[in-house]
């Protein structure tokens, strides 16, 4: 698809600093990011129920949209694994949540994967936007909510919903990840081809 000048502009730049870059230095990154899951919804479409067959009334729409809840996560993965999801309690990140984030989760991650500062490359979430050609941790955001909407009944909560997400994202394997990051140059070469445009990655 098409992406505005901006965008483009932005998966330009990243792209030609790391038009060079070979799979093992693409394996230092451990890429972030941060996604909603919304409770009564998974795709735009606002579900409401019918009690025998009625058509659905307005004021039960209406009561569907007020109750909506959703479940803010952020994480991250690297070349050996999936860090620990984090649940944004409030739904919104702010400024707080994620220098905690970065004093704790992050530095439990490095610290599991024996893993110091020097040695990885942080990609946090000012990486281009609309991109998940390049930033594949979107498309494990995108795997996991395919999982969770595999679920026979929905999620009675919130909590629930973290249960379960946190559940399906520590099953991911190194082999899960791996064509992320070896596919990677081929990847930033595209996207400088396509002229920044989304490369179908």
């Amino acid at each position: 698809s098409h992406l505005n000048v901006d965008r483009r502009k932005d998966r330009l730049k990243l792209a030609k600093a790391h038009r060079n870059w070979s799979v093992t230095d693409w394996k230092r990154v451990i890429s972030s990011d941060e996604t909603k899951i919304n409770l009564l919804e998974s795709d735009g479409i606002q579900y409401t129920w019918k009690e025998g067959g009625q058509p659905d009334q307005s004021h039960n729409i209406k009561e569907t949209r007020r109750r909506q809840k959703s479940l803010m996560v952020w994480g991250c993965m690297t070349s050996l694994g999936v860090g620990y999801a984090c649940r944004v309690y409030d739904g919104t990140m702010k400024a707080a949540d994620y220098v905690h984030i970065l004093s704790t989760t992050y530095k439990d991650i490095l610290a599991y994967y024996d893993s110091k500062n020097k040695d990885v490359v942080f990609q946090q979430d000012d990486w281009p936007a609309q991109s998940p050609d390049l930033n594949p941790i979107e498309h494990l955001w995108h795997h996991v909510k395919i999982r969770l909407g595999a679920y026979e009944t929905r999620a009675k909560n919130v909590k629930e919903l973290w249960e379960r997400f946190d559940y399906e994202w520590n099953q991911f394997i190194i082999e899960d990840l791996e064509p992320y990051y070896d596919s990677m140059p081929d990847r930033v070469l595209a996207c400088i081809k396509n002229k920044c445009n989304n490369t179908g990655y």
